[in-house]
């Protein structure tokens, strides 16, 4: 076996993992679902499955229909966390192969192995353990960046997008990138744009088509028009907020946390004013941390 074949394997079985590690400990009770999967996304595929148009009334969210669609079908399995939670973990494996692979055809192996490690040891500080959205959001727009086709990259920010409205962010960089690198640049931008547009259109006509008009036009107002404010929300920078990095890091107990979250007046875990010292996140270092430094090590080893 390959170097690249073994580090691609033990890539893919460490996110696998760490999702996994997430999954028992709320099947154990020692950890609770993410707020949004709890709370929103959880009870409108419910909803849906009861027979509530998508968009409308219970079922109302501001997700693009992708994940929507996708989220309903996990509920229909009748193993909703089991297979939300697969679908995590198999989007952090394949983001950190594509990540692996893109910088290490470009410069070499060791670099690519070392940034797909610190891309997986940073996920269970960032919650990219739990049900999101954002892991296949990530997948897609490696594999824009990794994909030198027109089609292929328009194809995969376009699905990145109707799971998560960030993802459109990327669009009009590599589009620029395109024209500057390609040398067709009118074919080039055509089946850049042509293929994204596809998807945005298959991805709404398809809740039209299953729920009605309605659906689908609250579908836009929810997704597009009314995201305005969501991706727009003025939130701390938590590159230039030490705070946040003491709590993420796990030192939070070193510290007088409840002090800093009011001097800072703000919630160091949502960015936000805290009600009481308890909102302040104080997370310990987890399982999933070790084991990401015990595979670097390994792979410092191997090489």
């Amino acid at each position: 076996m390959n170097r690249e074949r073994l580090a691609t394997i033990f890539l893919a079985t460490v996110a696998i993992g760490q999702a996994s590690y997430q999954f028992l400990m709320v099947r154990a009770g020692l950890s609770n679902l993410f707020f949004d999967a709890r709370e929103v996304w959880y009870p409108v595929a419910e909803a849906v499955s009861s027979g509530e148009a998508l968009y409308l009334g219970n079922a109302g969210d501001n997700k693009p229909p992708l994940f929507e669609i996708l989220n309903v079908l996990f509920y229909q399995t009748g193993q909703y966390e089991l297979s939300f939670f697969a679908f995590v973990g198999l989007s952090n494996a394949l983001a950190a192969v594509l990540l692996y692979r893109w910088v290490a055809q470009d410069y070499s192996l060791i670099f690519g192995e070392a940034a797909a490690l610190l891309y997986l040891s940073t996920l269970p500080l960032i919650n990219g353990t739990i049900l999101n959205v954002r892991s296949v959001a990530v997948v897609c727009l490696l594999f824009a960046l990794y994909t030198e086709k027109p089609f292929a990259k328009g194809v995969s920010i376009a699905t990145g997008a109707m799971f998560s409205q960030y993802t459109a962010l990327a669009a009009i960089p590599i589009l620029l990138w395109g024209i500057h690198r390609s040398k067709r640049t009118r074919e080039w931008v055509f089946s850049y744009i042509s293929a994204g547009l596809l998807v945005i259109a298959v991805s709404y006509g398809t809740v039209g088509v299953i729920w009605g008009v309605e659906s689908f036009q609250q579908a836009i107002l929810s997704s597009v028009l009314a995201a305005g404010d969501y991706v727009a929300t003025p939130v701390r920078n938590p590159l230039i907020n030490p705070i946040r990095w003491v709590s993420l890091l796990g030192l939070a107990d070193c510290v007088d946390c409840s002090r800093l979250c009011s001097r800072s007046n703000f919630d160091i875990s949502e960015g936000s004013k805290p009600t009481n010292p308890d909102n302040c996140f104080k997370p310990k270092f987890c399982f999933g941390t070790i084991i990401d430094s015990l595979c670097a090590l390994f792979l410092h080893i191997i090489h």
